[in-house]
């Protein structure tokens, strides 16, 4: 698993590199021929970054290829910050 800030976790099954980044891509690919699954921000175009243009639509095909698994959690700063005085 590859550990990321504020509690977001991704683990991964894969054989190597090259595949993870042939699947990402052809699932992304594969998700702009269907525009209207995309959010609103995507339909307007521009200079977007994955999760703006793609939204949850990428992360739902990445998960169902089996290859990947998403997770996330919200952290209370507050109750943080108590935890560490």
């Amino acid at each position: 698993a590859l550990a990321l800030t504020h509690g977001k976790s991704m683990s991964v099954d894969f054989l190597n590199s090259f595949s993870l980044v042939t699947v990402t891509v052809s699932e992304a690919a594969i998700a702009l021929l269907d525009p209207s699954q995309l959010p609103p921000l995507a339909k307007e175009g521009g200079i977007l970054t994955p999760m703006a243009a793609f939204g949850d639509v990428l992360l739902e095909r990445l998960e169902k290829t089996g290859m990947f698994k998403f997770t996330a959690e919200f952290v209370d700063d507050e109750a943080e910050s108590a935890k560490n005085k």
